[in-house]
C-alpha cells in the first residue's frame, strides 16, 4: 500500500552492454499524507531514500531504523525491506535506484554499509534542493543519451558525498622505519647523525639499531653515511653550494671534516670531484 499525494519520476533504461557497470535508472520525489506503506524485496539493485521532511520507520531484514529528516537510507540487494512514516508527521522523500557492482565499496567511502545503512546528512535544505535539481536537470536531458545513466550515477554520488556526515577515517600509523626514512630523506636539512635521528624518533639507538639490521640488512651509522653521500655527490655535480653549505647539509661539522671525510670516502678531494663531474 502506498500513499502518495505527490509523486515524479525520472528513468532511463540503461542501453550499453554491461548492465552491472555503475548507473542510475530512476530517480523521483514524493510527498506523502501521513499514511505510506510499502514493502518489497530488493533484487539485484541498490534503493536510496532520502527523508526530506517528517518521520518514520525502516525496517531491513527485522531490523528497524528511525528515519527523521535528514536520514538517508540505502537497501542493498537481497534485503527484504518494509517502512512506514507516522501519521502526524508525513514524509518528503527522494528516491533512486542504483546498479553497480562497484557501488558497495563507493557507498563505503560515503561512510554506508550493509549492516549500517542509514547516515544522517548536513545541510538538509541544501541537499535537498541539489538533488531536485538533479532531478529536473535529468527530466529535461536527451532521451538518446546512453551514458545519461553513468554520469548521473557519479554525480549523484558525489553530490552525496559533500553533503554526508562521514567521520574521517582514523590516522593510519606511520612505521618507525617509514619515519626514519623521511626525516633521512629531507633534501634540505640537516642529516642526523645516530643520536639525534633516535630522539626524533623517540627510541633509543639499541631498538634503532635492531630495526635497522632487521630490515634493512645495515646499521644506522652506514646507512646515514650512505645517504651523506649521495647527498655531497649530487650537490658537488649539479649545485654551486660553498663547501661549507654542503657539509652543514650533509650534517657534519666544519668544511674541513667534510674534506677529509669525502677524500676518504671518493678517493678524491670535493674540488676535485666536482670539476671532473662537470666535464
Amino acid at each position: 500500500m502506498k500513499m502518495l499525494t505527490y509523486a515524479e519520476e525520472w528513468g532511463r533504461t540503461n542501453t550499453l552492454p554491461n548492465v552491472r557497470d555503475m548507473h542510475l535508472d530512476k530517480l523521483g520525489i514524493a510527498r506523502s499524507d501521513g499514511h505510506f506503506r510499502s514493502f518489497f524485496k530488493c533484487r539485484d539493485y541498490y534503493y536510496l531514500h532520502f527523508i526530506e521532511k517528517g518521520r518514520g520507520t525502516f525496517v531491513l531484514d527485522g531490523v528497524p531504523h528511525d528515519a527523521p529528516a535528514g536520514t538517508l537510507i540505502f537497501f542493498y540487494p537481497g534485503v527484504s525491506v518494509s517502512y512506514h512514516d507516522a501519521p502526524q508527521s508525513p514524509w518528503r522523500f527522494a528516491w533512486a535506484r542504483l546498479y553497480g557492482r562497484d557501488l558497495t565499496p563507493a557507498l563505503k567511502q560515503l561512510g554506508i554499509t550493509r549492516r549500517n545503512p542509514c547516515i544522517q546528512a548536513r545541510e538538509v535544505e541544501t541537499l535537498q534542493l541539489r538533488l531536485h535539481d538533479l532531478f529536473h536537470r535529468l527530466r529535461r536531458s536527451p532521451r538518446d543519451d546512453a551514458f545519461l545513466p553513468y554520469s548521473a550515477c557519479w554525480e549523484l554520488l558525489i553530490l552525496l558525498r559533500g553533503h554526508l556526515n562521514v567521520a574521517p577515517p582514523p590516522p593510519v600509523p606511520i612505521p618507525l622505519l617509514e619515519q626514519a626514512q623521511s626525516i633521512l630523506n629531507e633534501p634540505m636539512q640537516a642529516l642526523p647523525n645516530v643520536e639525534q635521528l633516535a630522539q626524533k624518533l623517540g627510541v633509543g639507538r639499541v631498538t634503532l639499531f635492531r630495526l635497522f639490521r632487521e630490515h634493512l640488512k645495515t646499521s644506522p651509522t652506514e646507512h646515514i653515511d650512505e645517504i651523506r653521500y649521495q647527498r655531497a655527490c649530487t650537490m658537488l655535480a649539479e649545485s654551486n653550494l660553498k663547501l661549507k653549505e654542503i657539509a652543514a647539509v650533509c650534517g657534519l661539522a666544519s668544511p674541513q671534516y667534510f674534506s677529509n671525510w669525502f677524500s676518504r670516502r671518493a678517493g678524491a678531494p670535493p674540488r676535485t670531484y666536482r670539476a671532473n663531474a662537470r666535464h
